[in-house]
């Protein structure tokens, strides 16, 4: 590799561009080693004779610092079953408007058609996860192509550069995609995130919880409705799915969902 500007004809490292893939609008590029980047703002200036800039020694610090962090924060790893557990009580935190339990996990992790393509990681420290990421093709709806991700770390882990490795992986899992779309919880911190990657808000809703433990629940009559399990309509799957589609859920005539 060589390089340009005032390294002109300098040779770099054939691994500098050994960093995950990823985006900033419609452009998508490898990126440089962090490890690369600090041979470059340290070492090459002496090598070179050129005097480091101002603003060197202010990202050789935030290099370092993510470097420490990314290795004190342990390893990303595929999720696995037995992750569910502690997996479900970390998103009860992050996102508690959306109830996940482990069974709930582990369905959705292996019941989804194949071309979802639905991956999971873990970052693990030491016995503890501490973050979680999930990516897939979005498989409901008329449009192909789509790949949706969802990351999360705990409070006290952020800013260590443990998001930044879920999300990278998860966006490497989806290359290919037309179209990359991000949920955001009630988060300023996620929202920030995902917009220095080049994310733009396009859409919200209003979602309510009720904890009944917490609440006076007074009986109420309801003429003409009655509440039934799921499992006593399952005979009544095209008049659910005429409903669902009604309510927003799988657009009507989805090529996918006949």
């Amino acid at each position: 590799m060589t390089a340009g500007g005032r390294w002109a004809d300098a040779s770099w490292p054939d691994d500098m561009l050994g960093g995950p893939v990823a985006r900033i609008g419609n452009v998508r590029c490898r990126v440089i080693r962090p490890e690369a980047q600090l041979w470059a703002k340290e070492e090459v200036p002496e090598a070179f004779g050129h005097p480091q800039r101002e603003h060197d020694p202010v990202d050789v610090a935030l290099l370092r610092e993510a470097l420490a962090g990314a290795s004190a924060s342990g390893a990303i790893r595929p999720f696995e079953a037995e992750d569910a557990e502690q997996v479900s009580r970390l998103l009860y935190v992050l996102s508690p408007a959306s109830v996940q339990t482990a069974a709930s996990l582990r369905r959705r992790q292996s019941s989804e058609p194949q071309r979802a393509r639905r991956r999971s990681w873990v970052a693990v420290e030491g016995d503890g996860i501490v973050g979680f990421a999930t990516a897939y093709f979005q498989w409901f709806g008329g449009e192909a192509g789509k790949g949706r991700i969802w990351v999360g770390v705990r409070a006290d882990r952020r800013r260590r550069g443990v998001g930044s490795a879920l999300w990278n992986t998860a966006v490497e899992h989806l290359r290919g995609a037309r179209k990359h779309t991000a949920e955001v919880d009630d988060d300023p911190a996620g929202l920030a995130f995902v917009e220095g990657r080049g994310f733009t808000q396009y859409d919200a809703e209003v979602i309510s919880r009720l904890d009944p433990r917490t609440c006076r629940l007074a009986s109420k009559p309801h003429s003409g409705l009655r509440v039934l399990p799921l499992r006593d309509v399952l005979e009544r799957d095209r008049e659910l799915f005429e409903f669902y589609g009604k309510a927003g859920g799988i657009p009507p005539g989805d090529s996918e969902n006949p």
